[in-house]
Order: structure tokens, then C-alpha cells, then sequence
């Protein structure tokens, strides 16, 4: 992969996709040393070119669609491989764990009574930590490192991303999308960016990420892409992906936008108050994320036009769930509402009635568990009893 030239780079390349696929544990110990050749590949050199371009879209002037989307689909397998770890579970509906507790006062963090020795998490006589192990201790810096590295991943590949989804995205300017690689380049520019923000910031993307939070901006200038196209089935599946991904990052900016907005709030009162989370002040991002909702709730529900298939519609599940964590008590409802009418359109004893059954019978559960969830995701008894003797 660092090679002279270019036909041996490709050959490589293309030996590392056998290898993922033969042996991903071993091939992802190898990171370290792989990330880099995939960056020099796509970052390089360009003193030759326009002074007035940035590099990033100076290299993309230079390679071919053909050579960056051979690149670019490596790239993002080994991505995939790489990030396993911080996968919590094969499960299709992992993404409803609960998420983690909320701050709390600290006689609360300190104070263990059901325990033989409360105090042992203090560690201050060197008391070993009865819930820790060592594949546990393992498991923990593998994550650590393989998140580290991802955020060094992030950095590195985010201008040559960005680059290329400028260019590529004028195709949902005119009107013949499937004319080049154009929409394989989008589509593969969005899996590339969504492994990493799943593995750098996972349930929501903070207010300082600029620059995620400024490529959802861009995106928003044609969302929903293709939305009155109709024709190739393979083309419209890839517009489904786009969108959906984009209605991930919509929630996840949101989602974290309220996180900053609570932990603000608990800083600046006392420990006895009651002050509500301001709601986010950046009225664009407002906007994107009621678009995405609206365009899942025609995916979904009664304005919906086709089935999708299973994988299709465990993402559009996950999302969904984000949007409703993220939006207010009606949209939450109106989603969930819209997923038990697709179900229920679903053919009988099919793989996606059965994931939104398993998907109705988790939120019963939380709800009457009473698990705290952030966002306004606290649908009361009412409107589960009218959804589920609706359905």
C-alpha cells in the first residue's frame, strides 16, 4: 500500500478486502499501520495542483470516481472491521439498551448500602474491584484504543470526505441520479462518516463537533434525496440509505444537544432544583431534524408506498427510536404510531412483524419498569394500550 506505484497500490489494496473477509480479527490488530496507508493513499501530494484548492479537493480532482471508489469501499470495510469492538451486540435491537444513568448527587455515587463493604468502590485501602476482571479490563482498553484511533481516523478522513460529497452530491441538482459513480460515492462517503461517528461518540454527537454538525447542514440542501424518484430498485434502496443516514445524524445532533443543554442546566442550579433543559437555540438544526422525522413518518406510515426489506427496516427501527429519544412527547408518538402501522401491514409471521413486536414489547417494558430515558420518549399507558389493541 506504499508502494511506488500505483498498480501495486491498487493490488494491495485489493488483497487487504481478501484478507478482512479471511481473517477481520487478525487483519484489525494491524490498524496502526493500515489507517495510515489508507490515508496516504487518498491525501496525497498535491504541490502541482491549483494553489487556490484545498488538498483535500485537489486529490479528488485527481483520482478518478473508479479509483476513489475502489479506495473509499476498502476503506470502509476495514473501518467496519476495525470498529467491531465497540459493537455492543449482533441483536437488531441492541441500540434500545439502556442508556447510561444520569449524573446524581455525590452521596449517591459514593454510598453503596447493599453491599458488604459500601465503600469499596473508593478503592482507598486498595480493594480489588469485585466487578472487574481481566477480559473485562481487556475488552475495556480495546475499546478505548479502537475509539481513540477513530477519532484519529475522523480527523484524518473528514476533508477528503467532505470534498468528495461536495462534488458528488451535485447529482440531486438535475434529474438523471443514476447517469456516474456519483450516487456510489455519496452513499459510500455517508457509511464511511457513519462508522465513525458511531465509534467516536456513539448515542449523540456533541455541540463541538463542527464539523459533522456542518456536513449535516450540507447535507439538508437536497434532503430527502430523490425523494420524487421511481425506477431502478438498487437506485432507490441507495436513496433510502442516504436518507436514513442522514435522519441518524439529525438525531444524534439533537440528542446531544440536549445532553450539553442538561449538564449546563445541573451546573448552573443547585442540587435541589428542578430547572428543564433548554431546548436548542440553532433554529437550522431544528428544522433538519423535524424534515427527518417527517420523511420517517412517510416511510413508515400511512403515506408509505412499498415494503422494504428486513435490513431496511431494522435501520429505519433504530432510527426511529433515536428521533423519538430526541424529538418532543407528540413526535415520539407519532413515530411510534407509524411503526406499528407498517408492521402491521407486514405479511403475517414475517422477520419485521416479529423485530416489531420484540421492538413494542422493550418500550412496554421500559415504561413500566420506569428506566430513565433522556428525551420526552415517556409514552404514558394510554397511548400504548390504544397502540397495541390498535395493532
Amino acid at each position: 500500500m506504499t508502494h511506488i506505484l500505483d498498480d501495486i497500490r491498487a493490488d494491495a489494496v485489493k488483497f487487504l478486502d481478501l484478507l478482512a473477509d479471511a481473517a477481520p480479527a487478525t487483519v484489525a490488530q494491524f490498524a496502526p499501520r493500515v489507517l495510515p496507508s489508507f490515508f496516504s493513499l487518498l491525501e496525497t501530494s498535491t504541490a502541482a495542483a491549483d494553489g487556490a484548492r484545498t488538498e483535500a479537493n485537489a486529490r479528488t480532482a485527481l483520482l478518478s470516481q473508479g479509483r476513489r471508489l475502489a479506495i473509499l469501499r476498502s476503506c470502509h470495510k476495514f473501518l467496519c472491521v476495525f470498529t467491531r469492538p465497540l459493537v455492543p451486540s449482533s441483536d437488531a435491537l441492541a441500540f434500545m439498551a439502556p442508556p447510561p444513568a444520569p449524573p446524581v448527587a455525590c452521596t449517591e455515587q459514593l454510598f453503596f448500602p447493599d453491599t458488604t463493604a459500601p465503600f469499596a468502590a473508593l478503592n482507598l485501602f486498595g480493594e480489588a474491584d469485585a466487578g472487574s476482571s481481566p477480559d473485562a479490563d481487556a475488552a475495556t482498553d480495546t475499546a478505548g484504543a479502537v475509539r481513540a484511533q477513530s477519532t484519529a481516523a475522523l480527523d484524518r478522513l473528514f476533508p477528503f470526505l467532505q470534498a468528495t460529497w461536495i462534488e458528488s452530491a451535485a447529482i440531486f441538482a438535475g434529474g438523471n441520479i443514476s447517469a456516474d459513480d456519483s450516487l456510489q460515492l455519496c452513499s459510500l462517503t455517508l457509511q464511511t462518516l457513519q462508522v465513525l461517528w458511531r465509534a467516536v461518540y456513539a448515542n449523540a454527537v456533541p455541540p463541538h463537533e463542527t464539523r459533522l454538525i456542518g456536513f449535516l447542514r450540507q447535507c439538508s440542501t437536497f434532503f430527502p434525496f430523490g425523494k420524487d424518484y421511481s425506477g431502478d430498485t438498487a437506485v432507490e434502496d441507495a436513496l433510502l440509505a442516504l436518507n436514513t443516514r442522514v435522519c441518524e445524524l439529525a438525531a444524534l445532533v439533537q440528542l446531544g444537544t440536549e445532553v450539553d443543554s442538561n449538564v449546563d442546566a445541573l451546573a448552573s442550579s443547585d442540587v435541589n432544583s428542578s430547572s428543564e433543559a433548554k431546548p436548542s437555540s440553532d433554529v437550522g438544526l431544528v428544522r433538519v431534524f423535524k424534515r427527518a422525522t417527517r420523511f420517517m413518518l412517510q416511510t413508515l406510515g400511512h403515506k408509505q408506498t412499498r415494503l422494504v426489506r428486513h435490513e431496511q427496516f431494522g435501520e429505519l427501527l433504530a432510527v426511529a427510536w433515536q428521533l423519538a429519544r430526541g424529538g418532543g412527547r407528540s413526535d415520539a408518538e407519532q413515530l411510534l404510531t407509524a411503526v406499528m402501522y407498517y408492521a402491521g401491514v407486514c405479511p403475517l409471521a414475517s422477520p419485521s412483524k416479529t423485530l416489531a413486536i420484540r421492538f413494542l414489547t422493550c418500550i412496554i417494558d421500559a415504561q413500566w419498569t420506569r428506566v430513565p430515558e433522556p428525551g420526552a420518549l415517556d409514552v404514558g399507558s394510554t397511548q400504548l394500550a390504544a397502540l397495541t389493541s390498535a395493532w
